[in-house]
Order: structure tokens, then C-alpha cells, then sequence
């Protein structure tokens, strides 16, 4: 096999490269590059007798293009990689540095710096030259007319000069947010308005509820109520319809309940119906519109009768037919066990509550009553001459407690 042939200069070459050509010439390849490159350079000046080899003759070759140029540099000493600057080498290379031109701050005017001595102007306009006889440093050529500016000219078109003062900041995002929240005395007026609001429409819902319950004949339709629903709730046999709630119908269902038709074609229902209206509605519907105790009630009027329920009456003749009505006898009579579905107590207690409250609302609405008799009397009997200041604020009164329960 061949040997490999070198060419081309040291210097470009890779370490690896120059370790290749110093294995071949047997020299060592320890070392940085330059080391190496100078350790077979020297080789090569040493052995000329490898010009002749075809394997180093391309070495040989660049080395005659760099001599005159570049002086070789001295090896480095065995000791160890790092030599002393003076033993490196005799002559120094002819190496061209080129220096920068200096910025000088040339004097100011006698006008814009009065604090100035000429003497410390005129020592800040020398600069140090270089020394001509220096080999290594060119000589200095002196600095241009833009650099010898004066520096106050130079601030004086910089924008730093118009600098009056801080910019102003951006306004803060949280004190925007604290300027837009409302004061604290709206929020508590908009609180109090607020509350008041869902108040009076509670106070509303309650007036109504107290104007309804202070009505005897409503109290008297409330227990009435609850009897016959309590009576349906007992007597059918009551049966339930499952609504589904889905549209596969797998999931769950709403119970709908209903009455079956065989329960209304009975006599036996009807039966319990009727034996429960007599003494409940049928007969205190019928004193109560007969009898009345009101004394401005007695006299009709020359347009006609006027028939009005008197809820006191009424509420008497239902608790007197509640604790008289022949329940027992009836039930004997039409073959129907459990005709009182009701029972004596609960009856007897619905009937007691309605007039209790009866009772309270005539004594409430006596003193209108008797002040519209007593009125009613006088004209009669001394024509139509104006009441007594008496009959006319009790007449007034009565009739502010009157509109009242109206309302």
C-alpha cells in the first residue's frame, strides 16, 4: 500500500491532521496545535533530506512560500507547554494593529463653562503620541474635526437635554375599578330599596292572606272544604296512572291518580255525600239567609227585600245540626255502614271554630250596626233632621273598621 502524501501549509490544517504527519515523520503528537506545527516544522528545517520523499515534499513546498514572510517560531521548551514571553521568540512578527482614533473632549466656550481654567483646557487637548520608533504601532493620525466636537454641542441636540420630568403613569386598573364601585351611602339606599321592596310585596301577599281570614264565611268555606276532600280521600278507592317522565319510558314515572267510573254509578257514595252537605251547608245556607240578628237588616227597603247571609246564624245552626243530625238513624235506614265519614268530634270541632270566629267578627261590626239602627230610628221618628254628633262618629267609626275588613 502507498504511503499518504502531505501537502499544503501547516497552519490550516486540523490537530488531527497535523497528528497523522507527525506519527509519519516519528515525532510526538502530544500538544495543542501550534505546538505540533511548530514541532514538525522544526523537523522538517532539521531533516532536509525529506525533501526528496514523495510522502513530504508537498510540506516542503509551502514552507518555501512562507519563508520571507513569516519568521518560524521558536519551539517550545520541553519543560512544559506554557514558555516565558521573552524565550517564545527572538525577533517580533511584523504584526500590523490597528488602533482606533481616541475620543477627545474638546474645550468648551468661555461662555457655556465659566468654571474652566484656560490652563485645565489646554492640558485636555494634548494626547499622548505614540513613539515613532515603536515597530509594532503605526503611527496615529490625529482625530477628526466630528470628533473634535464639543461634547455641549453634543448634548445640546440630544433629546436628553428636553427632558423636563418623568412621564405620567397609566392610570391604575384598580383604582378605576375602586373609582367605578358606588359610594357606600348608595349601596346601603340601594339595599334599603331593595329590601323594602321584597318587604311590602311579602306585606302585600300577608294583608291579603289577614283580610281573607278575617272573613267568617271564608273560615267557614275553608272547613268545609277540608270535610269533603277528607270524604273523596276515604270513600273512593283511588287508583294511579304511571306517567312516564322519559320517552323510552325505562326511567321514572309520575303516579297520576284517578276515581274509577263504578264509584260514581253507587248509591252508597251519594248517600255519604248527601248525609254530609245536610248539616254542613244545606242547612246553615238556609237559617242563615232566613234569620238575622243584624237590627239594620230587619226593615226592608221600598225598592225590594234584600235576602243577605248572616254568618253568625249560620255558623249556630251548623254547629247545633253537627251535634243533633241523626247520623245512626239514617245509616240504619238506607243499609249504608259508615254513613258519618266525618266523625262526631271532627265535625263538632270544624263547626265550633266557624262560629267562634263568627262571634268575633259580630262584635267587631255591632257599633256600625247599631249606629246605622239608631240613625235609621231618629229619621223615622223626627224626619230627616241631622243625627246627633255621637251617632255620626260611632256611624264613622263602624264604618272605618268595616272598610278595613274590606280591604
Amino acid at each position: 500500500m502507498a504511503p499518504v502524501a502531505f501537502a499544503g501549509a501547516l497552519a490550516p490544517k486540523k490537530k488531527s491532521e497535523l497528528q497523522e504527519i507527525a506519527n509519519a515523520l516519528r515525532v510526538s503528537d502530544q500538544g495543542t496545535k501550534d505546538e505540533l506545527a511548530s514541532r514538525i516544522r522544526k523537523h522538517l528545517d532539521t531533516h532536509s533530506d525529506l525533501e526528496k520523499s514523495s510522502q513530504f515534499s508537498g510540506l516542503y513546498a509551502s514552507l518555501r512560500r512562507r519563508v520571507g514572510s513569516v519568521q518560524p517560531q521558536a519551539p517550545p521548551s520541553a519543560t512544559g507547554r506554557l514558555a516565558p514571553p521573552g524565550t517564545s521568540s527572538d525577533k517580533p512578527r511584523s504584526t500590523r494593529i490597528t488602533v482606533l482614533n481616541p475620543i477627545t473632549e474638546s474645550p468648551p466656550s468661555p461662555k457655556s463653562s465659566p468654571d474652566l481654567k484656560p490652563s485645565s483646557l489646554q492640558s485636555s487637548d494634548k494626547t499622548p503620541a505614540s513613539s515613532p520608533s515603536s515597530p509594532q504601532f503605526d503611527t496615529i493620525p490625529p482625530p477628526s474635526p466630528e470628533i473634535q466636537r464639543p461634547l455641549s454641542a453634543i448634548f445640546a441636540r440630544s433629546p436628553v437635554s428636553n427632558f423636563e420630568g418623568p412621564a405620567p403613569a397609566p392610570p391604575s386598573p384598580a383604582k378605576s375599578i375602586i373609582e367605578a364601585i358606588p359610594k357606600s351611602a348608595d349601596i346601603k339606599a340601594a339595599v334599603q330599596r331593595h329590601t323594602q321592596d321584597i318587604f311590602s310585596g311579602h306585606t302585600e301577599y300577608l294583608e291579603v292572606t289577614r283580610v281573607f281570614l278575617s272573613n267568617s264565611q271564608n273560615l267557614s268555606t275553608l272547613t268545609s272544604l277540608y270535610e269533603l276532600f277528607y270524604i273523596l280521600h276515604t270513600v273512593i278507592p283511588w287508583k294511579s296512572l304511571q306517567l312516564p317522565l322519559t320517552t323510552t319510558g325505562d326511567g321514572a314515572s309520575l303516579p297520576l291518580p284517578y276515581p274509577p267510573l263504578a264509584v260514581f254509578q253507587t248509591s252508597a257514595f251519594w248517600l255519604v255525600l248527601l248525609h254530609w252537605a245536610f248539616p254542613t251547608l244545606i242547612i246553615p245556607a238556609l237559617v242563615g239567609n232566613l234569620v238575622s240578628f243584624a237590627p239594620s237588616q230587619t226593615k226592608a227597603s221600598t225598592s225590594g227585600f234584600e235576602l243577605q247571609f248572616d254568618s253568625l246564624t249560620g255558623a249556630i245552626v251548623r254547629l247545633a245540626a253537627a251535634i243533633a243530625y241523626p247520623f245512626a238513624k239514617f245509616a240504619s235506614q238506607e243499609h249504608v255502614h259508615g254513613l258519618d265519614v266525618i266523625g262526631y268530634n271532627t265535625r263538632v270541632f270544624n263547626a265550633s271554630i266557624t262560629l267562634a270566629f263568627a262571634f268575633a267578627e259580630a262584635i267587631s261590626t255591632a257599633p256600625k250596626r247599631f249606629a246605622k239602627t239608631l240613625a235609621h230610628e231618629h229619621k223615622l221618628a223626627i224626619g230627616p233632621v241631622e243625627a246627633p254628633s255621637s251617632v255620626r262618629a260611632l256611624t264613622a267609626r263602624g264604618d272605618d273598621r268595616v272598610s278595613e275588613e274590606v280591604d
